[in-house]
């Protein structure tokens, strides 16, 4: 056996013979292949029959094929059969059989080669699955765009010379493919126009196995030729019609397509259709009469065998050739009937329901009447007479009838849609019928969609209408209504319908009909809009809750599609009403779901405002003025700082439009074209390079938005944006309360020359204050209006002063806030002091009814700046002037009758603080001393209860006496302010002033610092005017300040050398005898100052000691008050002795801490605090506060601890000292004595035994024991609880 050889032309092995090449050489026939020469024209001829088809191919693969001869067993022969069906391919000039050896093959061409892959496949469609069978006739469509008359010839010949051997699935195959091909060239030749034509015709009414699915493949390659040649095609498929008979469903399915399709919604052609379709009508009119006609019509419309491709189509055609039948036909009676007869037939599925609603749309243009009236008897007997099916088996039960009202619904839609001419006056009727079958109905998903549909099509016809813009809607509201209530069904939680985007919509297109929507109902259509929008979940929720529907929509676009229904309802209600106040309306209404602490719903928000400002800036720039434009800025511009980037962009985009709308308004409309371009040469290079240039990006912070607007705004509108960033202040999103709070502070540092009235701002800043919850965005709501404060410090002084009359903690914050700024602190301060000394009398309050509340809202205020950090610099600059205005605003509130007289400052527990006026000028002058350091002054005044004195009209001018002596004694450094404050207030007309000024005067003229500020000369001077005073208490104090001026050194030593006759009066029996002898002495140390009594002072203290223990309360708290004067006379200038006596007075004092009168106790803290002060304790701060603040036990063990931490080494002394008390007839002084021993022997039971011998522990033994025996409970239950202490002290002993 010979082999074959190559081709002297090597051919590219086409990939569709990959799905074709058997496996061996004995499986496939081979055709007789027509060659065409291209340069000649002429045929050459090749007889290859007894070859098969891969003897040829195998030529074009890598490797040569064996070929066999015709004599073997595997090769057999050609059949004249066989020869008949594939000699299409070669010009034959003759036919002959040859000897079974090697051909040599010539030069194939490419058509012939593309034809052979044509034939290949087309053979393997009849024996392939489905799936192959779908990759097979892609494979052609790709060759048919390259080869398209190549591969129309070889269907054609395949097609025609095979036809009776096909099978119905095969042809059904081919033809697929034929439509594919059609449909997908964009030209077709008249020539196979005219031969596929004549092919579809043919197969459209074949019977197969296949059943309409055949019929239909055939009747869409006569729809695809359609698309290419309708002046061909439809005159054939319309003379159909024409026949007298009932139309064949194929030309229904036909026509249907045709009529629905995308391409002759766009042309006249469909009005060539339905022109076309309505002579159809005529000429079928008489068939209405012909039984077999009716009895195929109705088995045509009940005929439901699933839902199989096109039999929509061919249903909508065929309630369109009803249709105009009947629309043809004269008979009202059999109209009447038809139309009843046809809803009676099931309204389940959804091509029923359009059909009958297209064939009465079609009816109503001729019989108008009767269509409306067979609707009214059919609805009010199927749908108003019936309730409204809520449970399972009654949907089973009516299934037919369900969706009946929905089949209504649509009918009345096409009705409006077909009379158009008359839609005006028929327009009110339709809609009240529609609204009444739609609220009787209920609500699914056939309803809700027929009754969009419906709406769509009224509205569509209503504006179609010449006379549309005098036309006045008055079924308008109800119409709206049920949109809205379509809408607020939805649910919120899922998006898979375009029932919200279709009622919008809707609503859009009502709302640029007569009459307007009221206001009342555009809010409610606005709410219900935006929660129904704005409150759907993100993107990835709606995307899973679709998991399970089958065919799901593309969420994305029907969110997308959503979300610009709800633009074109902000934008319909504008263009209904271009009124600014309507714009600013619809902004505010999206506006207040930008607090939404969702960020998705913030971003939905602020996308509608970002749409409808661009619509506003494109359509409406020149027509609409905004109003209250800073307001909308303010709004926007706080989004500017969400941390969301989707938001912050957004946000910006619409400050965009926003500030050229404003541009506009300005008249800057150049400015505004120029922000436009740089906007598009931005966004083109946005994609190109990923930046944004400089000039374009001119609002992505606050500072910058700022800065644009506010250089355009004007006076109201500046004001506007202020107020709306204050009111945003308190917002609960933290990142738009700080927004709002950065915005505030640089129009405050920018535009703070511009402001007129600056109290409305700082009224509803504090206002907004109140309503802030965390501290940090009060602290930033604060820090926003710092800028303004400092240029408008008297107006927002006095502003913030009415909120002050009864302090908060906001007040008390804003007023820190307003002092932050160095330079501006001892401004705001001396404003309060201002309104502080502006004290109107009560005449004068009574007929000013109430103005004295401004110096009490300043002594408030006043009081909290005390403890603020702010003003401390400023304060003590201010000190002079601060002290005396408080001091004499005592007074003042004394004149008022507004004092409490039994006011206590701080509760013991420390829990309660009395709020009285009079409370709070006192704590402000007892502040001032705790606050500025100056304790040992502090700790005089309360020690001697100078606040109760201070707080007591009767005694108001002691307390002030000793302000000034604590002030003395201890060397204030504010003394000379003080002083020089004092003398400017000699001359000032109010008495309270005069007499406050000549108290510090005269107790001042101690301090050696009076010397250097005033000449005696001076000092004089000024007594000798007070003696001339009008008001008694300044003459008498003046008088009595001429004794404080002379110091020379023979008074001192006159003073002195009345000591020793005072001390000898001591011993006088008389109680009054000696109380003023002590009274004297005391007279005589104050006189002295800090003049030393010398050696008197050993004998003073040795005097006095006995007096501790008296019996008479006034002795022994008088002695005692002597005895600190003493002690505090001698400070620095102890001797020995007398350090001894003050350690001896160690124990008495304490001891009488405890005493039963308060007098002595007060008088007996005050001598001990002295006494550690001399003895030079460590630590004397906290021991004052001991004194002072604790009682009782815990007192007495306080300051024990104290004691033993300074004087531990004259333990032996005290302790000894203490076992005199045991024997006290007081019985609390017994048990100090009692407590001090148990707590030294307890505490310090070595020290205790390093003291003690054997006869000691006896009688410490027998005082134990004389303890457990006496009639006080508390000492004997002391006595027994320290026994096994002093068993310990037995065993060191």
């Amino acid at each position: 056996m010979t082999q074959p050889h190559r081709s002297s032309v090597s051919y590219l092995r086409h990939p569709s013979l990959q799905n074709f090449d058997t496996a061996t050489d004995q499986e496939i026939e081979s055709p007789l292949f027509r060659q065409t020469d291209l340069s000649t024209g002429s045929r050459t001829v090749s007889s290859l029959s007894h070859y098969w088809a891969h003897k040829v191919f195998s030529y074009y693969h890598d490797k040569p094929k064996k070929t066999v001869k015709g004599g073997s067993k595997n090769s057999g022969s050609i059949t004249p059969k066989f020869r008949r069906n594939w000699t299409v391919f070669f010009r034959k000039t003759y036919q002959s059989r040859i000897e079974p050896e090697r051909v040599n093959v010539g030069i194939f061409t490419e058509e012939t080669r593309n034809a052979a892959i044509c034939f290949k496949i087309l053979k393997s469609l009849g024996v392939k699955k489905y799936h192959h069978a779908k990759t097979s006739i892609v494979n052609l469509c790709e060759m048919a765009q390259r080869h398209q008359g190549t591969v129309l010839t070889t269907i054609q010949q395949y097609f025609q010379d095979n036809e009776e051997q096909l099978e119905a699935r095969h042809k059904f195959r081919i033809l697929q493919v034929l439509v594919s091909i059609i449909t997908s060239g964009p030209f077709l030749s008249e020539h196979w126009i005219q031969i596929f034509t004549s092919l579809a015709l043919q197969h459209m009414f074949q019977v197969t196995e296949l059943e309409e699915a055949y019929q239909n493949a055939a009747s869409d390659l006569l729809v695809a030729l359609w698309m290419h040649s309708t002046s061909y095609v439809m005159p054939k498929l319309v003379s159909m019609f024409w026949t007298g008979e009932f139309p064949h469903r194929s030309v229904l399915y036909a026509m249907g397509k045709i009529m629905s399709n995308d391409s002759t919604s766009v042309t006249t052609e469909y009005d060539d259709l339905e022109s076309q379709l309505f002579q159809i009508g005529e000429m079928s009119a008489p068939a209405l009469t012909k039984k077999s006609w009716k009895e195929e019509l109705n088995h045509e419309i009940n005929k439901y065998e699933g839902c199989y491709p096109g039999q929509s189509s061919e249903k909508t055609c065929l309630y369109m050739y009803y249709g105009v039948v009947l629309r043809a036909s004269d008979n009202t009676k059999m109209v009447k009937e038809h139309l009843s007869t046809l809803l009676g037939t099931s309204h389940q599925r959804a091509f029923q329901r359009e059909g009958m609603a297209i064939t009465i749309g079609l009816v109503a243009t001729q019989h108008l009447t009767v269509t409306c009236s067979v609707l009214e008897e059919f609805s009010k007997t199927i749908i108003l007479e019936k309730a409204p099916i809520s449970r399972i088996d009654q949907y089973l039960e009516d299934i037919h009838w369900k969706w009946a009202s929905s089949t209504v619904l649509l009918c009345y839609g096409h009705i409006a849609s077909r009379t158009k001419d008359s839609i005006l006056t028929l327009a009110d009727s339709i809609t009240s019928r529609m609204v009444c079958y739609f609220q009787c109905s209920h609500w699914d998903g056939p309803i809700k969609n027929s009754f969009l549909t419906a709406t769509k099509m009224l509205i569509t016809a209503i504006k179609s209408h010449k006379e549309v813009s005098n036309f006045e809607f008055f079924q308008k509201p109800g119409l709206v209504l049920c949109l809205m209530n379509l809408i607020d069904k939805e649910p919120r939680d899922i998006l898979c319908t375009s029932v919200r985007q279709e009622a919008m919509l809707a609503i859009a297109s009502l709302s640029k009909l007569k009459p307007p929507l009221g206001l009342k109902e555009k809010s409610k259509i606005l709410y219900i809009c935006f929660r129904s929008v704005f409150t759907l979940p993100v993107m990835e929720k709606l995307k899973k809750h679709t998991c399970l529907i089958m065919n799901p929509p593309d969420i994305q676009v029907l969110f997308s599609q959503t979300m610009q229904a709800l633009d074109q309802v902000l934008q319909g209600f504008l263009s209904e009403n271009p009124d600014p106040g309507e714009v600013l309306y619809i902004l505010e209404k999206v506006i207040t779901w930008m607090d939404s602490e969702r960020s998705h719903e913030r971003l939905r928000a602020i996308r509608s405002i970002t749409m409808f400002l661009k619509f506003i800036m494109e359509q409406f720039n020149l027509k609409v003025k905004l109003t209250r434009i800073g307001h909308l800025v303010g709004m926007l511009g706080m989004l500017c700082g969400d941390p969301d980037e989707n938001i912050r962009q957004q946000a910006i985009e619409g400050m965009f439009h926003l500030y050229n709308i404003l541009l506009h308004q300005k008249g800057l409309r150049s400015k505004a074209e120029a922000n436009m371009k740089k906007r598009k040469i931005y966004h083109f290079g946005h994609s190109k390079r990923g930046c944004a240039p400089h000039s374009v990006n001119f609002l992505s912070s606050s500072a910058q938005i700022v800065k644009a607007f506010g250089d355009h705004f004007d006076l109201s509108e500046l004001r506007d944006f202020m107020v709306t960033l204050i009111e945003g202040l308190h917002c609960s999103i933290f990142f738009r309360a700080q927004t709002a709070a950065e915005m505030l502070h640089k129009s405050c540092e920018s535009y703070w020359n511009k402001l007129e009235e600056v109290t409305e701002i700082g009224k509803k800043t504090y206002l907004q204050l109140c309503l802030i919850q965390t501290v940090s965005a009060k602290r930033t709501a604060l820090w926003a209006i710092s800028p303004l404060v400092q240029h408008h410090t008297k107006e927002l002084v006095f502003t913030f002063l009415e909120f002050s009359l009864s302090m908060n903690r906001n007040a008390v914050e804003l007023w820190k806030a307003v002092g932050s700024d160095p330079q501006t602190c001892p401004k705001v301060l001396g404003l309060l002091l201002q309104k502080l000394e502006h004290r109107p009398s009560l005449d004068e309050l009574t007929y000013l009814e109430g103005n004295y509340s401004e110096s009490l809202a300043a002594m408030n205020t006043l009081y909290e700046i005390i403890f603020a950090s702010e003003y401390q610099n400023a304060l003590k600059t201010a000190f002079p002037h601060f002290f005396f205005a408080m001091v004499t605003q005592i007074h003042y509130i004394f004149e008022l009758n507004l004092h409490d007289e039994n006011c206590i400052y701080v509760n013991k527990d420390f829990t309660t603080f009395h709020t009285s006026p009079n409370c709070t000028s006192v704590e402000a002058v007892k502040s001032l001393f705790s606050k500025n350091g100056f304790w040992q002054e502090f700790a005089f005044l309360e020690l001697q209860d100078v606040w109760t004195q201070l707080s007591t009209p009767r005694s108001f001018f002691q307390g002030v006496s000793m302000l000034s002596r604590a002030m003395v004694e201890y060397s204030c450094p504010y003394i000379p302010g003080i002083l020089l404050y004092s003398v400017s207030m000699f001359q000032n007309n109010e008495e309270r002033q005069r007499v406050v000024a000549m108290i510090f005067f005269t107790e001042f003229l101690r301090s050696p610092l009076t010397s250097r500020l005033l000449s005696k000369k001076m000092v004089l001077a000024y007594l000798q005017k007070g003696i001339r005073d009008s008001n008694l208490v300044v003459r008498v104090v003046s008088l009595h300040c001429f004794s404080n001026i002379i110091h020379t050194s023979e008074k001192n030593y006159l003073l002195r050398s009345q000591l020793p006759i005072l001390l000898n009066a001591f011993y006088d029996p008389s109680e009054k005898a000696i109380l003023a002898s002590l009274y004297a002495v005391s007279s005589i140390l104050y006189q002295l100052g800090k003049q030393s009594i010398g050696p008197f002072s050993l004998d003073l203290a040795l005097s006095l000691r006995p007096f501790f223990d008296d019996e008479r309360e006034t002795v022994r708290g008088s002695a005692i008050y002597v005895f600190g004067s003493l002690v505090s006379n001698m400070a620095g200038r102890a001797t020995p002795m007398l350090t001894d006596q003050v350690c001896r007075s160690l124990i008495p004092l304490l001891f009488h801490l405890m005493d039963q009168e308060e007098d002595v106790v007060m008088k007996a803290k005050f001598a001990f605090f002295r006494c550690a002060n001399f003895l030079n304790w460590e630590e004397p701060e906290k021991l004052f506060r001991r004194i002072a603040w604790e009682e009782g036990l815990q007192a007495l063990h306080s300051i024990w601890k104290c004691f033993m931490e300074n004087m531990f080494s004259r333990v032996d002394l005290f302790l000894s000292q203490a076992l005199g008390y045991i024997h006290s007839k007081q019985w609390t002084m017994r048990t100090a004595a009692a407590l001090y021993i148990g707590h030294t022997i307890n505490m310090l039971p070595y020290a205790v035994s390093k003291i003690l011998d054997e006869q000691g522990l006896i009688f410490l033994f027998e005082v134990f024991a004389e303890l457990e025996e006496d009639e006080e409970k508390f000492i004997r239950h002391v006595a027994e609880s320290h026994f096994r202490s002093l068993q310990k002290i037995v065993r060191l002993v």
